[in-house]
């Protein structure tokens, strides 16, 4: 434990439908009340990706968030993943529905009158230059509190200088985007 300064193992975890392929723990993410693990593989059969969310205090799972309909295995749903609250979300830095490589990223809510997850909202880059094509939105996504942060680091300026782009969305009650910002690395 973190207070009195000793670590110890818990438990192992594994996923329900695990596969000699996946690549379990890919990037996971913890709350106070869950733990998010992502697999992904691009060999793997499309139900072994997905996003495993455990609870903290017993560490079973609890649900399994797959990819959303649409999406391909090349996409790598699940390479970046963030939990707070209710709220679990997942990058797919490789996606192409705005371009080749554009990216995305996916919100997800528990769902407590079905004891799972459900997909409220996709986020797609929206006012980067060159159409999109190649910058990687959602190649790494945090939150915290009301705000997400959503990476897109293969953006590129009118100028051709590289920066990293942040979108910080205000998330409000249904899950919507209200606020975003860009900020260069230089």
């Amino acid at each position: 434990s973190a207070s009195s300064g000793n670590w110890s193992d818990v438990t192992t975890l594994s996923a329900s439908d695990a596969s000699c392929s996946q690549r379990f723990g890919a990037d996971l993410s913890m709350s106070a009340t869950h733990l998010a693990i992502s697999s992904i593989s691009s060999s793997a059969p499309a139900q072994s990706e997905g996003i495993y969310v455990f609870s903290t205090s017993s560490w079973t799972q609890i649900a399994k968030i797959t990819t959303p309909s649409g999406s391909s295995l090349t996409d790598l749903f699940g390479f970046s993943v963030t939990t707070f609250g209710a709220y679990v979300i997942a990058g797919a830095h490789l996606g192409d529905d705005r371009g080749l490589s554009s990216g995305g990223a996916y919100v997800f809510k528990w769902d407590s009158g079905n004891s799972n997850y459900a997909q409220t909202q996709s986020l797609y880059p929206t006012d980067a230059v060159n159409a999109y094509v190649g910058d990687q939105f959602g190649y790494s996504v945090s939150m915290h509190g009301e705000y997400l942060a959503i990476s897109s680091p293969k953006t590129v300026l009118v100028d051709t200088r590289p920066e990293v782009c942040i979108c910080l969305c205000l998330m409000g009650p249904t899950g919507t985007r209200t606020r975003k910002s860009k900020f260069p690395t230089r």
